[in-house]
């Protein structure tokens, strides 16, 4: 299961979400999370956004520092 909150710039809710994503390890629920919030706000129409997570590996992982991680899937 994925799942997260989006909020405008004052930090006032917009919308939550969650899905079913079938077994996968938890940096990959970490990445498909975000990924998924990311194609929500960009069919919303928004332009920019800061992402949060309290996951350093799918940090690490999007900013192009997972040369470990190279089996994934997304």
């Amino acid at each position: 299961m994925i799942g997260g909150g989006i909020r405008d710039k004052d930090g006032s809710w917009i919308l939550g979400y969650n899905q079913f994503v079938g077994p996968c390890s938890i940096l990959d629920a970490e990445l498909w999370g975000i990924l998924k919030g990311l194609v929500i706000t960009l069919d919303r129409g928004f332009d920019s956004m800061i992402i949060l997570s309290d996951s350093l590996e799918a940090v690490q992982a999007i900013q192009g520092s997972f040369a470990k991680f190279l089996n994934f899937t997304l």
